[in-house]
Formats: structure tokens, sequence, C-alpha cells
């Protein structure tokens, strides 16, 4: 599908802290220096909480970061969310289990993202996204550069 996929490890197996936000923002960088990226489709994706490493990357480096895919997983709660910028737009996609323990909270965060302008398009998901759904998620990165 011609995208580049840069899977970072948090320094703790279990979750990932503020400060790796500039790693991942590094680690990126290499990366746009080693290949031809299009700016308008660069995602970052978490499940859990890579979902909130996500949100964090995506939220505070707005000038490189166009859409965020977070699969079960809640916005951090003291994470400072703008209205959406017409110049450095983000784009959302999330999906959860109507039963997990993060839906609510997940719920609440898509609402006040979209009353905020943020495009978000939701799904449901058991665990993580089936391979239909990780098809449909590539199709949807695909279309960043059209917003």
């Amino acid at each position: 599908n011609r995208l580049i996929l840069l899977m970072p490890q948090a320094a703790n197996q279990r979750r990932w802290v503020p400060t790796e936000v500039d790693f991942v923002r590094k680690a990126i960088d290499e990366i746009r220096k080693a290949y031809q990226i299009d700016d308008a489709r660069i995602v970052v994706h978490g499940h859990q909480a890579g979902g909130v490493l996500a949100y964090m990357v995506a939220f505070s480096q707005r000038d490189l970061v166009r859409a965020v895919a977070a699969i079960d997983s809640g916005i951090p709660r003291r994470l400072r969310i703008p209205a959406n910028d017409p110049i450095q737009r983000l784009a959302v996609y999330a999906a959860y289990d109507q039963k997990s323990p993060q839906a609510a909270r997940a719920k609440a965060a898509l609402t006040r993202l979209r009353e905020l302008k943020y495009p978000v398009t939701t799904r449901q998901a058991s665990g993580y996204l089936s391979n239909a759904q990780l098809d449909e998620l590539v199709r949807w990165i695909d279309t960043l550069d059209r917003f």
C-alpha cells in the first residue's frame, strides 16, 4: 500500500510516558530524511496505551501530524485540545469496543473533538482491528491528502 510503518517501542513495556513524544518526533524526522513522505498523510496510530501516546503526539506535533488512529483508547485527560486549525488539520479515526472500560471516556472525548470541528471517523472493534478493518484504515489513510 506504499505506506511506511514506524513502530517505536516504549521504554516501559506497560505504558508510554509524555517524554517519549519527543522520541517519536525524532524517529519520524529520521524517516522523513531517508524517504520521500507525503506530509498530508503522516498518521500516528496506537492501541490502548499506544493510542494514548498517539493522541499526545498528534496534538503536540500539529506541524507534522495530519491524523491519529487510536484503537480502544481514550484521550489523556490533561491533554490540551485546541480547535481544529484549517492550516494544520488533524483527522481522527477511533475504534473501540462498547464493552471496553475505555468506551465511555472514548465516546466523550470524540464528542468533544467533533464540537471542536475535527473530522472524526468511529468504528466498533472487538479488541484490535480485524483484517477488513485494517484494510479500511489503510483506505482512510490514503484519503487524507484529499481533505
